[in-house]
């Protein structure tokens, strides 16, 4: 598990950066858990496809479809 300031750090982004990030994607804040690798590879790639001038506004639509997608298999709610 890794904490907020592992996030960061592994990221190279300010904490402000990532807590917009997880409010524009509407992601989870964990305040005593902890995060997941699974959450960290998350944000890793979205922090490489920005890199690569992928605009957010694409990135959040997707994601939201996916969203869409995995509630309709029963896989998330």
């Amino acid at each position: 598990m890794h904490s907020l300031a592992d996030l960061i750090a592994d990221l190279n982004r300010p904490a402000i950066y990532l807590h917009g990030v997880r409010s524009r994607f509407e992601l989870p804040v964990l305040s005593s858990t902890g995060y997941s690798d699974a959450y960290l590879s998350f944000l890793r790639k979205l922090v490489y496809l920005r890199l690569l001038s992928i605009s957010e506004e694409t990135l959040r639509d997707m994601w939201h479809l996916e969203k869409k997608l995995l509630q309709l298999l029963h896989v998330a709610k």
